[in-house]
């Protein structure tokens, strides 16, 4: 994905808040912010004008000099609380439903709850119940048809890359549909270490993702993606041998749009739109779930 000049004031914006968060006196913050202009700066200056890799140098960096390893505990567990009490009442209700309409309805839930990042200077997540009650609205845009055709053939590996907390649980009820529905073996990659608020391999536990996936392996670092050079051993194994990928939330696509050649795998991208740029780049308004797949061949 290119870079769009939007990007820059919401990567500082972010972070800015994150200083805020972590520093209490006003000169260790105004040193800390005049740090992270500069990395920016030096990353933009070389070129490397990745929006997901210059996020993660300067998460980094702020979790070192800050000492707090995990700087956002607290809201991934008040969102994967949230998640957990509604669960198995849309666990039920898909369950009832015809396989391929509770396939669709599981990946606008999933869809729906990429809404649930402190990532994106200009969105405010929603609280679980409006989150809730635009989920049982079906609402979801882009390639949906495709993204069904493809998961409900029978048997599949199927490799899903998580994004936040809370919305990992609902991402549990588009595994639950595969494997219960389609016979689909589905693991999930979460992150080995913390990254803003997504979900962690402590965080699955919390959020029992064992219950619903065949596995849940760790991506090898607390990148805001799977960089590949970072990656286990474990998810490379996996990403060699799953029949294709469904990719959740932003900085996923943003990163694996980029190495879509070297990994030679159909993705299937389920995010919300949460800023200009990736409105713009996958075709949808902003604030809507949408679906986008993109072909490791053309298919046919």
């Amino acid at each position: 994905m290119r870079i769009y000049a939007d990007c820059i004031p919401c990567l500082f914006t972010v972070r800015f808040r994150d200083v805020v968060r972590l520093f209490r006196g006003e000169e260790e913050r105004l040193e800390a912010m005049l740090a992270v202009l500069r990395m920016v700066y030096e990353e933009a200056s070389r070129g490397r004008l990745s929006a997901p890799r210059i996020a993660t140098r300067v998460f980094r960096w702020l979790k070192r000099v800050s000492g707090v390893d995990d700087p956002y505990l607290d809201v991934k567990r008040a969102a994967d609380r949230a998640m957990l009490e509604a669960y198995p009442r849309l666990r039920e209700r898909l369950l009832s439903m015809p396989g391929l309409d509770a396939l669709r309805m599981a990946l606008g839930i999933s869809a729906l709850g990429n809404l649930l990042d402190v990532g994106v200077a200009s969105h405010n997540p929603p609280g679980p119940g409006e989150l809730l009650a635009r989920a049982e609205s079906g609402e979801l845009l882009g390639d949906v048809e495709e993204a069904v055709g493809l998961l409900s053939r029978p048997g599949l590996r199927v490799l899903m890359v998580l994004d936040n907390a809370g919305e990992a649980v609902l991402d549990r009820l588009v595994a639950d549909v595969l494997r219960e529905r389609f016979g689909s073996r589905v693991v999930a990659v979460v992150k080995t270490g913390s990254f803003q608020n997504d979900e962690t391999v402590r965080d699955a536990e919390y959020s029992r993702l064992g219950e619903s996936f065949d596995a849940v392996i760790g991506s090898g670092s607390d990148a805001a993606s799977i960089f590949l050079e970072e990656a286990s051993p474990e998810l490379l194994r996996e990403l060699r041998g799953c029949d294709l990928i469904v990719s959740k939330g932003m900085a996923n696509y943003e990163y694996l749009t980029d190495v879509e050649p070297e990994l030679g795998k159909t993705i299937i991208y389920v995010l919300a739109a949460k800023c200009r740029p990736i409105a713009l780049d996958v075709g949808a308004e902003l604030g809507k779930p949408c679906i986008r797949v993109h072909y490791a061949s053309k298919p046919g």
